[in-house]
């Protein structure tokens, strides 16, 4: 989302460390939402630059230090902001 009322694509820097506790998962596939929608008519005020799509499945790709119980190359889901 660009701004209120215009979506479009954006370049956006890609995340290069995780963190201790998080990780970078590559995108596979992502859904718009219905609060999406309401978002870009202003629902929740003033936003610019916005990535929509925050319900996705994608691939770790790079974990932090400190998490356990999954790893690079698992197949997860991203529900949520």
């Amino acid at each position: 989302m660009k701004q209120i009322g215009q979506v479009g694509f954006l370049e956006k820097e890609r995340p290069t460390d995780p963190g201790p506790n998080g990780a970078i998962v590559k995108t596979t596939h992502a859904m718009v939402c219905t609060s999406d929608t309401h978002t870009v008519k202003g629902a929740i005020g003033q936003r610019e630059n916005l990535t929509l799509g925050h319900e996705a499945v994608g691939v770790v790709d790079r974990l932090g230090s400190e998490l356990e119980g999954i790893s690079e190359g698992d197949r997860v889901a991203a529900v949520g902001q």
